[in-house]
This record gives C-alpha cells, sequence and structure tokens, in this order.
C-alpha cells in the first residue's frame, strides 16, 4: 500500500515529487545478486514515480542510493557501478552504445519517457579505480540531462568513494534545478556556491539520513531559509523522527509526511520564479 501527501495543482506552479522508501538491501556480493538487488529496487521506485507522475508530479526525486541498496560494501563496488557519458546526452540515454552503462540505468531513462517527467536518481559511477556517488538527472525524453558528484562525503560510510568538485543543476521549462545529496546540505559552502554560480530557482535533495532526529529535516529548512529557495528532499530511510521527506518551503511550515514502515511520496506546487509566471 501506497501513502501519498500532495496539494492539488495551481496555475503559476510546478507539481514537484520527493519520494520515501527504504530500498532492499539483498546479496549484493555478485553480479548476479547486485543485479537482483536493483531490479527489485527499479520496480519499487518504478510503481512510485508512476503513481505521482499520474498525479500530475513533473519533476520527480528518488532517495540517495535508492537504487543500489543502502552502504555498499567495498566488495561490491563494482557490481553496483557504472560508466556514464557526457551530460546532456545528444538522445535518449537507452541509445548509448557504451556496455559499460548499467542496464538499469536505461530503465530509469525510459521511465522518465514513458511518465513524461523529469526524474532524478541516484548511482554510482566508475571511473578507472575511482567510485563517485552521483545524482543523475533525466528528461521527459529520456536524456541525461546532468550528472553530478557528490561533493561532501560522510567519512563513515564513504571513505573508500571519490568526491566531486563542481555544482551541477539542470534546467526545466519551469525554472532551474540545483542538485545536493545528503551531507552536500550540511555546510552552506557547497549549497551557496551552488546558488551563487547557478542562480538556481530550487534545490533537489537525495539523502540516507540516520539516525539523529530530524537531521533532516532540520538540514533542508537552513538551506531553503538562508538560499530563500524550496527543496524538494527524499530520502532513504524509514525510521523514527530521523525518517522522511518532503518539499520544504523558505520561511514556511514544511510538507514533510512520515510513513512509518510503508513507501509513500510527498507531492507539492512550488511557485515558479517570476520571470515565468504568466503576465
Amino acid at each position: 500500500m501506497l501513502r501519498i501527501k500532495e496539494e492539488l495543482p495551481r496555475a503559476d506552479t510546478v507539481q514537484v515529487a520527493a519520494l520515501y522508501l527504504l530500498a532492499e538491501r539483498g546479496d549484493r556480493g555478485t553480479q548476479e545478486g547486485a543485479d537482483a538487488v536493483t531490479a527489485a529496487n527499479f520496480a519499487r521506485l518504478a510503481r512510485l514515480v508512476r503513481f505521482v507522475a499520474r498525479r500530475g508530479a513533473r519533476v520527480i526525486v528518488t532517495p540517495e542510493y535508492g537504487v543500489i541498496g543502502g552502504k555498499v560494501p567495498r566488495d561490491s563496488k563494482r557490481f553496483l557501478s557504472t560508466s556514464l557519458p557526457a551530460a546532456p546526452t545528444p538522445g535518449p540515454f537507452w541509445e548509448e552504445r557504451d556496455p559499460g552503462i548499467a542496464p538499469v540505468l536505461r530503465d530509469f531513462a525510459r521511465l522518465s519517457d514513458e511518465v513524461d517527467a523529469y526524474l532524478v536518481v541516484h548511482y554510482l559511477e566508475r571511473v578507472d579505480d575511482l567510485y563517485y556517488p552521483v545524482s543523475l538527472a533525466f528528461d521527459p525524453g529520456g536524456r541525461l540531462l546532468a550528472a553530478y558528484r557528490k561533493r561532501v562525503l560522510w567519512p563513515l560510510t564513504e571513505s573508500d568513494k571519490a568526491s566531486g568538485s563542481e555544482p551541477v543543476s539542470f534546467d526545466t521549462p519551469w525554472g532551474r534545478f540545483g542538485m545536493l545529496v545528503c551531507s552536500d546540505a550540511i555546510g552552506p559552502v557547497t549549497w551557496l556556491d551552488l546558488k551563487r554560480k547557478h542562480d538556481v530557482d530550487y534545490f533537489v535533495c537525495q539523502s540516507r539520513w540516520f539516525p539523529a532526529p530530524l537531521t533532516g529535516r532540520l538540514a533542508m529548512s537552513i538551506v531553503a531559509n538562508a538560499t530563500r529557495r524550496p527543496v524538494v528532499w527524499a530520502n532513504e530511510r524509514q525510521f523514527g523522527l530521523a525518517g522522511g521527506a518532503g518539499i520544504v518551503r523558505p520561511w514556511a511550515r514544511d510538507s514533510v509526511i512520515r510513513l512509518g514502515g510503508r513507501p509513500g511520496a510527498v507531492v507539492a506546487n512550488l511557485r515558479l520564479p517570476a520571470r515565468l509566471r504568466a503576465p
């Protein structure tokens, strides 16, 4: 059973959705096991994506590690990673010829095309012997629109990963979305740099926040209030007060929902920037 908290569509807004679920782990110590885990998580996420898209969501954000199945064991990285072409791709991502691309990412590209929405997913990028946690944005045509390498790694779980160095955003007909992943949101340098260099209208943040109570909500509120930009926050964990997902508006009551052990979503309207509103 899915649970959803939503707002009715309004003029001069874009509907966005933050998905919320606990990913399947399974045995990821072989390629066959890793493929089974990513296929199972894709099926669960795809169900949620279709669910919110039918209700009008045009930008849909999935949780950090929501496909891979949480923290990646060191000996499983090679089974749960992908090569990536430069973004944006000239055509649909599923047409890319690189055999090193994880098949599940081609499935997400097809899904974004199917539901006619922008879709943000998280994976692990492989470059030679380096592994980057990466946030990927697919457009409604299935192109890989943007790829953002997480800049601030969490030392307890990502000491074997490599970090990115550049802010990344993607454009939609409703404005520009800046990309953050989990601990990127803790310190101001990352998101202030993103806002300054890319002049973003909104932020999307994928996370896997635990176990400190309310950590995610507090971090998202600080980003929104300090930048005066809304944050679409998708979270992978579902335990206690650390769980949640939501649309966090500047200096306003947010739309965070806690769903216990059941998957779900928050769907809300974000007001378009002034330059894009109807006269």
